[in-house]
C-alpha cells in the first residue's frame, strides 16, 4: 500500500509540475499569438495611410502644394479620404502658420483656411463643398486655434530623412473632439 501511496504521489507531483509547464508554454503561445495579430492589424490600418502620406509628400513637392490651392487639394484628397475610412482629415499647415483642413462632413466636404493675411487674425474660413468638389457655403468663424500648437504640428517639426512619417501618441482632434493619432511628414519648397 505504500509503495501505491508513493507512486501516486510522485505521478501527482509530476502531473502537477507537467501542468503548469504546459499552461505556461499555452500562454506564452496566445500571447504570441495575440501580439502578431494586433500588429498585422496595425499594419492593414497604418501602411496605406503611411503610404499616401509619401505619395502626398511627392505631390507636394512636385506641386508646389499650398493651402492657398484648395481646389487642388481637394481633388487630390477627396479619393483618399473615399477610399481609407480610417482617415478623418487631411490637414495641410506651413511654417508662417497658414493651413488648409479638409474632412467628411454627412456627403458632403468641409474644410477649414486659416491665413492671417487674408482672412484676418483669429479668423478661419469655413466651406461646406459637395462631392463634385464645388462651393456649397461659406463663413468665417473667430478661432483660437493655431496649428504651430497641435501635436502633429510639433511632431512634424522633428521628421527628417531617414525617418520622414511619424505617429503622435493618442490625443484629442481639435475640430471632431474625437480621440485618434495623426501620421506627419513635411518637406521644404
Amino acid at each position: 500500500i505504500l509503495l501505491v501511496l508513493l507512486l501516486i504521489s510522485i505521478f501527482l507531483t509530476f502531473s502537477f509540475f507537467y501542468a503548469g509547464k504546459i499552461q505556461q508554454d499555452i500562454t506564452q503561445a496566445i500571447i504570441r499569438s495575440a501580439k502578431n495579430t494586433v500588429i498585422a492589424e496595425n499594419q492593414r490600418i497604418f501602411a496605406p495611410i503611411s503610404n499616401n502620406l509619401s505619395l502626398s509628400r511627392k505631390w507636394a513637392e512636385l506641386e508646389a502644394l499650398t493651402p492657398d490651392k484648395q481646389d487642388t487639394f481637394n481633388k487630390r484628397f477627396i479619393p483618399v479620404l473615399e477610399t481609407l475610412p480610417q482617415i478623418s482629415a487631411v490637414i495641410l499647415a506651413t511654417s508662417e502658420g497658414d493651413e488648409y483642413f479638409f474632412s467628411r462632413q454627412g456627403d458632403n466636404w468641409l474644410s477649414r483656411h486659416i491665413n492671417s493675411s487674408k482672412h484676418g487674425k483669429k479668423q478661419a474660413l469655413w466651406q461646406l463643398w459637395n462631392s463634385n468638389n464645388k462651393p456649397l457655403k461659406k463663413w468665417l468663424e473667430k478661432t483660437d486655434y493655431t496649428p504651430q500648437q497641435r501635436p502633429w504640428y510639433k511632431l512634424a517639426l522633428t521628421t527628417d530623412n531617414k525617418t520622414p512619417i511619424k505617429w503622435t501618441t493618442p490625443y484629442t482632434f481639435y475640430t471632431q473632439q474625437t480621440p485618434g493619432v495623426t501620421g506627419v511628414t513635411r518637406w521644404k519648397n
